[in-house]
C-alpha cells in the first residue's frame, strides 16, 4: 500500500513525521493533495505540550497537526457532485464526519494527503480559483474568523475602533472593517513588524503598548467621553480583543471596568429568562448584591416576550438553585398524571382569583401509562425540601408553569407568585 508523511506531535516542544498509510476515497469522498497548510497558535500549543490529555486518566498522547490546509483534489469517488479532479479546494476543518480536522481529530492538515469524507461542495470543501496561491488560500480559516468578529461587532462607518492584536485575525479584522467602510481603525500591539504590517492592512493608527499609554493614545485619536460612573475614557465606540488566547471577542462601547461585569451579568439574566416574567407580574428579589442588581435591570428592561416569577436568593445563603420550581398538572392530563397530581394543582391554584387562573392545556402525548415527562417518578430531593409538596426535577416544568419561592417565605406567599400555563 502507498504510504505518505504526516506531521504530528511528539516530546514536549518537538515533532515528528511519520510514514502512514496514504487513504483510499470512497464513492462519495474525495482525496485532497495539500499544498499548503496555516499554522495556528493552537498548533503551537500542541506542540510545546506533547499532544492532548486524552488518555483514559489524562494522559498526553500525540496528535495530527493541522486544520487550515489548502490544496488540489487528487482524486474524487464517483457519487461526489461538483467535485472532480485538479479542482483547488479550501477545506472546512469543522465538516469532517469522523472528527474536527485538526486540534484532536483523528485527522490533520499537515500531510500529504488529507481524506474528505462524505464531500458536498460549498461545505466540507470550496474551491477558489486558479489565480489564487495556495498559500494566500490557507488563509482562509483565520480570515473567516475575523470576518466573524466583525459581523458580530456590527461597526458602522462612523464608528470608532480599537484592535487589540496585530496577528493573523487582528489583521484580518483591520481588513474586513476597512471593507465595511469603517472611518477609524486603530490597532494595539507590542511588536514593531506587526504595527507596520497593521498600516499596510488599512490601519488608520498605531499604538505601541509597550512604550504608549494605550488610553491617553486612544483618548487622542478619538477624543473623550465618560463611562457609565462618570469617569473620563475614550471615546472609543467598540473594542476588539484579537489576542490568541481569546480568539476574537467584540466590546461595543464599553469601559472595560463594565466589561468585566459579563459574567454576573450574564447570570442575573439566566435567572430572569428562567422566571418568564411578565409586565402585570409584581417581584421581589432577595439580595442587593451584583447579581440581585442585574435580576433588576433586566426585569426593568425586559421587553416582555418571557415571563418571571421568580426571586433570587440572599448572598448570605449556602448555595442552592436560583429557581424553586414545581411544575403544574395540566386540567386535561392522561388520568394517571391528573390524578397522582390534582392535589397539588388544587394546592397551586387555592391562592389565585378565579380572574387569574388560566386555561391549562395537556401537552403529553405519550400513552396513558407515562407521566407527563415522568416528572412524578422523580424520588424527593434537597432541591425540594423549600416546598410543601413533592417535588418534580427540572424536565419539563417550563411547560406546564411552577412555583418560586425562597425558603423563608410562608406558604401563601409561595403560592401568591405561582402560575399555571
Amino acid at each position: 500500500m502507498p504510504t505518505m508523511k504526516s506531521v504530528q506531535t511528539a516530546a514536549p516542544g518537538t515533532v515528528e513525521v511519520a510514514e502512514i498509510e496514504r487513504p483510499v476515497p470512497g464513492p462519495r469522498d474525495v482525496l485532497v493533495r495539500v499544498r499548503a497548510c496555516g499554522i495556528c497558535g493552537t498548533d503551537a500549543a500542541f506542540v510545546q505540550m506533547g499532544g492532548m490529555p486524552l488518555g483514559p486518566e489524562g494522559q498526553t498522547t500525540a496528535i495530527p497537526l493541522g486544520h487550515e490546509p489548502a490544496g488540489e483534489i487528487a482524486a474524487a469517488g464517483t457519487e461526489v457532485t461538483g467535485l472532480k479532479a485538479g479542482d483547488r479546494v479550501v477545506v472546512n476543518p469543522q465538516a469532517a464526519p469522523s472528527g474536527t480536522i485538526g486540534c484532536g481529530g483523528a485527522l490533520g492538515g499537515m500531510r500529504e494527503y488529507l481524506l474528505i469524507e462524505n464531500a458536498v461542495a460549498g461545505k466540507s470543501v470550496a474551491v477558489f480559483p486558479d489565480t489564487l496561491p495556495f498559500e494566500v488560500a490557507a488563509l482562509n480559516e483565520p480570515m473567516a474568523v475575523a470576518r466573524r468578529c466583525v459581523n458580530r461587532s456590527q461597526a458602522r462607518p462612523a464608528d470608532k475602533l480599537v484592535v487589540f492584536g496585530a496577528g493573523p485575525i487582528g489583521l484580518g479584522a483591520v481588513i474586513w472593517l476597512k471593507l465595511r467602510g469603517v472611518g477609524h481603525v486603530a490597532v494595539a500591539d507590542v511588536l514593531p513588524g506587526r504595527l507596520q504590517a497593521a498600516l499596510a492592512a488599512g490601519a488608520d493608527a498605531v499604538i505601541d503598548s509597550s512604550r504608549e499609554d494605550v488610553t491617553a493614545r486612544l483618548t487622542e485619536l478619538h477624543g473623550q467621553s465618560t463611562n457609565a460612573l462618570g469617569a473620563p475614557r475614550p471615546d472609543t465606540d467598540i473594542y476588539i480583543d484579537a489576542d490568541p488566547n481569546t480568539g476574537a471577542a467584540v466590546v461595543n462601547t464599553l469601559p472595560f471596568e463594565v466589561a468585566a461585569l459579563n459574567e454576573p451579568m450574564a447570570v442575573a439574566r439566566r435567572c430572569v429568562n428562567r422566571s418568564q416574567a411578565r409586565p402585570a407580574d409584581k417581584l421581589v428579589v432577595f439580595g442587593a448584591g451584583p447579581i440581585g442588581l442585574g435580576a433588576v435591570i433586566w426585569l426593568r428592561g425586559h421587553p416582555g416576550h418571557r415571563r418571571v416569577r421568580a426571586p433570587l436568593l440572599p448572598a448570605d445563603q449556602p448555595p442552592r438553585p436560583l429557581l424553586r420550581r414545581r411544575a403544574g398538572i395540566p386540567a386535561r392530563a392522561h388520568p394517571r398524571c391528573r390524578r397522582e397530581g390534582s392535589r397539588d394543582l388544587r394546592r397551586l391554584t387555592a391562592s389565585r382569583p378565579p380572574s387569574q387562573r388560566e386555561p391549562l392545556r395537556c401537552q403529553h402525548r405519550s400513552p396513558p401509562r407515562r407521566r407527563c415527562h415522568q416528572v412524578w417518578n422523580r424520588p424527593k430531593g434537597p432541591e425540594d425540601e423549600a416546598l410543601p409538596h413533592r417535588g418534580a426535577g427540572r424536565r419539563g416544568l417550563s411547560r406546564y408553569g411552577a412555583v418560586a419561592a425562597d425558603k423563608g417565605a410562608p406558604m401563601a406567599a409561595r403560592c401568591d407568585i405561582a402560575r399555571l400555563t
